[in-house]
C-alpha cells in the first residue's frame, strides 16, 4: 500500500451482489447440520474450511458453489477495479509538469 501513502494495510469488504447469495433458510439449516457434523467427527484446524466447503457443496446440491464462484466473479472485478484506479493514479503523479513556453 506504499503507493496509495498508507502506513497500514487496508481492507476491502465487498458482499457477493444481489440476488446471487444462498437462501437464508438453506444456508441456515445447512450450516447448523455442519456444525454438528464437525463436533460430530471431530474435526478441527486446517481440515475445517474444506470439510465445510464439502459439506456445503453435497447438502445444497450445489448452490453454495455457484454463490461461491459467484462471490469470487465479483471479488476479482472489484479488484481489477482497483488496480485500474491504483494504476491511473501512479500514472498521473509520474506525469512530468508542462514546460512553460518560451517566447522570445
Amino acid at each position: 500500500m506504499n503507493s496509495l501513502g498508507l502506513q497500514q494495510a487496508l481492507v476491502v469488504a465487498n458482499p457477493i451482489p444481489d440476488g446471487k447469495e444462498m437462501a437464508r433458510e438453506l444456508h441456515d439449516s445447512t450450516l447448523a447440520g455442519a456444525l454438528k457434523a464437525l463436533h460430530d467427527h471431530t474435526i478441527i484446524g486446517k481440515d475445517v474450511t474444506p470439510f465445510l466447503l464439502a459439506y456445503f457443496h453435497e447438502h445444497t446440491d450445489g448452490v453454495s458453489l455457484q454463490a461461491n464462484i459467484d462471490l469470487v466473479l465479483n471479488n476479482a472485478a472489484l479488484a481489477a477495479k482497483i488496480a485500474m484506479a491504483q494504476t491511473a493514479a501512479r500514472s498521473a503523479r509520474s506525469v512530468p509538469a508542462a514546460l512553460p513556453s518560451s517566447t522570445s
